[in-house]
């Protein structure tokens, strides 16, 4: 049989040597790398761990000891975070403060939705009291002017303002 060195993978077949390589590429600093993505020279990393910590749920130190190749034995959530948030399977956490301002203005937008019901039904009530008043002018006076039509007209105009203090 041939003798091999210990790190030599000639001897290993095809997929034991693509399962090796596949496993270095996976490290947490190649998964955060894949995160980022391509920068330009110069580029500041640290904003850019700090927004994986927070989408991770890790601390920005681990993340800045992953980038660093500080770890020698990663926890394997933490790499699954990582996996995750590199495949797009991963939320981004909502901070409290925007969660609140989100929920403000959901409420804000009810409110306004309700208001935007209400003139709509007032208008809706006006534009029956002009048809009725259009009603009552060309119906039965024949061209003539009637004394009883304002005074009619009136009345609608005042049931009109009463339902809408009313509403």
């Amino acid at each position: 049989m041939q003798e091999m060195s210990p790190n030599s993978r000639e001897g290993l077949p095809s997929a034991s040597k693509r399962r090796v390589m596949t496993a270095a590429a996976e490290t947490p600093k190649n998964i955060i790398r894949d995160i980022i993505g391509p920068r330009a020279y110069g580029f500041n990393v640290k904003p850019m761990l700090a927004d994986i910590a927070d989408r991770t749920g890790m601390t920005v130190r681990r993340v800045r000891a992953y980038w660093n190749e500080e770890v020698n034995n990663p926890r394997p959530l933490e790499v699954k975070a990582l996996k995750e948030l590199r495949d797009g399977r991963t939320e981004r956490a909502v901070p409290p403060d925007v969660a609140a301002r989100i929920a403000k203005l959901e409420r804000l937008k009810e409110a306004r939705d309700a208001e935007v019901a209400e003139l709509r039904a007032r208008l809706a009530r006006v534009e029956e009291t002009i048809a009725l008043a259009r009603a009552l002018v060309a119906g039965g006076m024949g061209g003539q002017a009637s004394p009883e039509v304002p005074r009619q007209v009136g009345e609608v105009d005042r049931r009109v303002g009463m339902a809408d203090r009313q509403g």
